[in-house]
């Protein structure tokens, strides 16, 4: 199965960086695209990078952060998703690896879907087997993760959680009706799907 490659890059799109690499860049762009927020000649910084990572985060139907470190450019892009809307998930690894620091941090802290192969991905993004959920042939795509894709204990879930004031989840498992696991669950999914998010008091709407 063949897919189309698309660079982002941190300088201008006619500068190959590392220059090693110049080959692998004429590839891509004679069989995908290079992209970039910056101008033609501009050299790379170390700012840009950090620039191209939003970009990365952005043009991205969901990402995942398979090995970061606490402080890495992974976690970096992992942070644009998240608060950009962006399904986020997180492979986990040994609680000893320094490597898996950040992945451990996203899924505590952060909201993120725990995920453990394609399948689990492909689950979260809602794909079909014919194509992208919510995309009708003909017809416009619809939000992935749109509320009425949502499961029902998600839907309860959501319709729980306070619109401004936050709130527990041992209270929003009770006005929602199910149990503790189901709604940490539940509220790992709506966060990576930028539903809701966490504060000072718990969990409420994302704004």
């Amino acid at each position: 199965m063949h897919g189309t490659t698309v660079a982002v890059l941190a300088c201008g799109v006619d500068r190959a960086h590392p220059v090693g690499h110049g080959e692998l860049f004429r590839s891509i762009r004679e069989r995908g695209a290079l992209v970039s927020e910056w101008p033609p000649g501009r050299m790379p910084t170390r700012p840009s990078f950090l620039v191209r990572n939003r970009v990365i985060a952005a043009l991205s139907r969901g990402t995942v952060v398979v090995e970061a470190a606490r402080r890495s450019g992974a976690l970096n892009t992992a942070r644009h998703a998240r608060d950009l809307g962006r399904p986020l998930m997180a492979v986990p690894g040994p609680v000893t690896s320094a490597q898996s620091a950040g992945c451990h941090q996203v899924i505590r802290d952060w909201g993120a879907v725990c995920v453990t192969g394609a399948a689990e991905v492909m689950e979260m993004l809602e794909f079909a087997a014919d194509g992208p959920a919510g995309q009708d042939p003909g017809g416009p795509r619809r939000p992935v993760l749109a509320r009425d894709l949502l499961d029902p204990d998600s839907t309860r879930v959501l319709e729980a959680v306070p619109a401004r004031a936050g709130t527990g989840p041992a209270r929003i498992a009770v006005a929602a009706g199910v149990d503790f696991d189901t709604v940490m669950r539940c509220l790992g999914g709506l966060a990576a799907a930028g539903f809701v998010e966490r504060c000072d008091r718990g969990w409420r709407l994302r704004r």
